[in-house]
């Protein structure tokens, strides 16, 4: 038997009435891997693994855990998912040249509930047509372990398309000059995703040709679409042109999104 606190953060273990270690992320994802994607850059990004002390109170003397990773779980996690749908596509583990981690073992103070263990991550190196994840399980503590032991965080780094920009449009739904911003989010490699006219809840992707930098615009509503050829993304002044319609023809849109730093 199990339960929560009134406050969710703390979990506790009520058949032992005992303090646990516990990684919240892994209570908020059950058996889902939590995103974590970083901007790209030249220096190390660090992203912080978090342990807490589950329970009624705050531990009145030092708590230390261990994490160490867990392959064995992410290799069934791939299993079950690959079971349950032939299309899935498995991950990979975090490649060691992309990551460190200084010291696997936190100590949590008196008075406290949490202690933070940082991983410096090499977002230039990851190569964004994988999908990597760095599958973490608490492995030794100075208390007893919760069952929320075992965390897959999947890592990835924005692509450069990734962002906010200044809007202008003429469509057949209406103009648009220099409206601040439209939000471009990354949902591949090469593409990004945003609101149809910076406003309606469809969902545009433009798909960029990094040989080319010509750009593909495509809806799962409002079909068909047809991208005219002069739809192009820019590097020099860091901007989307693209012109395209909607329903066989019968909408009209010519787009420009330029990026705001």
């Amino acid at each position: 038997m199990s339960s929560c606190l009134k406050n969710n953060k703390y979990y506790v273990d009520f058949g032992y009435y005992e303090p646990t270690l516990e990684l919240p992320l892994a209570a908020a994802k059950v058996n889902k891997p939590f995103v974590a994607i970083f901007d790209p850059a030249d220096t190390p990004t660090t992203y912080y693994i978090v342990l807490n002390v589950a329970s009624m109170e705050k531990p009145k003397t030092p708590v230390t855990g261990t994490i160490a990773l867990d392959v064995d779980y992410l290799n069934s996690y791939n299993a079950e998912q690959a079971a349950a749908n032939p299309s899935y596509k498995p991950y990979e583990l975090l490649p060691d040249s992309t990551y460190e981690i200084s010291s696997m073992t936190a100590t949590i103070q008196p008075g406290q509930r949490e202690a933070w263990i940082p991983v410096k991550i090499w977002t230039k190196k990851l190569n964004l047509e994988h999908l990597y994840c760095l599958p973490i399980t608490i492995s030794n503590a100075s208390i007893k372990i919760s069952n929320w032991k075992h965390l897959m965080i999947n890592v990835s780094a924005k692509n450069i398309w990734d962002g906010r920009y200044i809007y202008t449009g003429i469509t057949s739904l209406g103009n648009t000059t220099n409206e601040c911003c439209a939000r471009l989010t990354m949902v591949g490699p090469y593409s990004v995703t945003m609101n149809l006219i910076n406003y309606y809840s469809n969902q545009v992707v433009f798909t960029v040709d990094p040989a080319t930098n010509k750009v593909e615009v495509s809806m799962t509503t409002l079909l068909p679409i047809a991208t005219d050829p002069i739809s192009n993304w820019d590097p020099a002044t860091e901007t989307f042109h693209v012109k395209w319609t909607s329903n066989n023809g019968a909408r009209k849109y010519e787009e420009w999104y330029v990026k705001k730093h």
